[in-house]
Order: C-alpha cells, then sequence, then structure tokens
C-alpha cells in the first residue's frame, strides 16, 4: 500500500470529515445506507465510478461494459458502483470480489445491493451496500458508463477521487486535496489523544475546547 493510501486508511471518516471541515471545504458523504457487509471492513483508495441502470431484457453481450471497467482497475482501486433507484438486484458478488481482488483492488462500495455476502465475508473483501439481493444481474441491470462522474450515494463521485469507508460511512476526497486532509487528519487524531486525558480526569470541557479546539 502505498504511503499516502497507508496513512488515509490509519485515520477515520469522523476524522477525515473533521479535516475537510477545517479545509473549508464540505465533505462529500455518501448515504448512510451504505453500509459495511461485515464488521471491521475498511477501506481506502483511488476510486473507479461505475454505473448501472435496470435493463427489460437480456442484452447480447451481457456484462459488456462490466468486463471493459475491470480492465480500468489498478492497485489498491476501490470500485464505487451506482445503481438506479429501485434496482433490486445484487450487481456483485464474491465472485466478482475475488476477481477484482486478483487485479489489485481492495474493496468494493456500492449504492444498491449485493449478493453472496457470506461468501463475501469469508474471503474478507471489504463490501459496503445498501443490502442484500439473491436476484442475479444478468437480463436486469448492466454497467452504462464507468470511469466518469457519477451520482451515487447522495454526491457526485469522481475518477480522480480517493475514498475512505469504514463503520461509520463513506467519504470521499479529491485528489488534490488528499495530502493536506491525512495531515490535518493525523494532527487532528494527536490532539484528540492529548485531550482525552484531559477530559477523561474531569477538567472542564469549555476550557478544554477554548485551549485546543477539539472535542
Amino acid at each position: 500500500m502505498n504511503e499516502p493510501i497507508s496513512r488515509l486508511r490509519a485515520l477515520n471518516t469522523a476524522i477525515v470529515c473533521d479535516a475537510l471541515d477545517r479545509m473549508g471545504v464540505e465533505p462529500r458523504v455518501l448515504s448512510h445506507e451504505i453500509r459495511p457487509m461485515f464488521e471491521g471492513a475498511v477501506v481506502a483508495g483511488p476510486v473507479l465510478p461505475i454505473l448501472q441502470a435496470p435493463v427489460a431484457r437480456r442484452p447480447d453481450v451481457p456484462y459488456k461494459l462490466l468486463f471493459e471497467a475491470f480492465e480500468r482497475i489498478g492497485p489498491e482501486t476501490v470500485l464505487v458502483l451506482a445503481a438506479n433507484d429501485g434496482n433490486v438486484v445484487g450487481i456483485w458478488g464474491e465472485l466478482l470480489s475475488i476477481a477484482a481482488r486478483a487485479r489489485g483492488a481492495t474493496g468494493a462500495i456500492i449504492d444498491g445491493l449485493t449478493r453472496d455476502v457470506s461468501g463475501i465475508t469469508a474471503i474478507g473483501f471489504p463490501v459496503f451496500a445498501c443490502g442484500e439481493s439473491p436476484l442475479d444481474s444478468e437480463g436486469r441491470c448492466e454497467v452504462f458508463e464507468y470511469g466518469v462522474p457519477i451520482q451515487c450515494g447522495g454526491t457526485v463521485v469522481r475518477p480522480d477521487d480517493f475514498v475512505l469507508a469504514d463503520g461509520a460511512g463513506v467519504v470521499l476526497v479529491a485528489r488534490e486535496a488528499l495530502d493536506e486532509v491525512v495531515e490535518r487528519g493525523e494532527e487532528k487524531l494527536r490532539g484528540e489523544h492529548e485531550v482525552r486525558e484531559y477530559l477523561a480526569r474531569g477538567d472542564s470541557v469549555k476550557e478544554v475546547f477554548e485551549t485546543y479546539g477539539i472535542l
């Protein structure tokens, strides 16, 4: 794992949101309905946006653009998939997780449903989704675009974004802001460790905040 991504992963989504706030940047946080599919799942890395939409019939060449998108997976890629509202099929699963990991991906974030949660959990591939469905996507939902900005989880996901996802949620960081976010986040973590001692011994919350600006 390269250094910026490793440092981002060592933070948490709340700290990253705080860092963005202090930079005067409104955090882009995906819908709270997108949850980790197993406890302790954490993923960080550059995103590959993929847009899916329901189809009325089986395409002549199923999964054509999905297969193309997989060719774009690079080291530490996090696939971010969105399906149109009302989609009820599993657009991800265990076998896609295995294939994505083999190509260097470190996780998948889905504004939609997944299949095979037990299999995904068994292999430990971090997947975040809105829930699970037994329905296969073939003939029901297809990739329409990838590697372009997409609407996902109530915000815009761009190809040059980085993402951090953990049990608290999913937050995006623009590539040009990554270094500053990581530095500010690490500084905030150090401050929280120090402030924790004062609060634990009963110091005034008001005075601690006035001194350190952390709460």
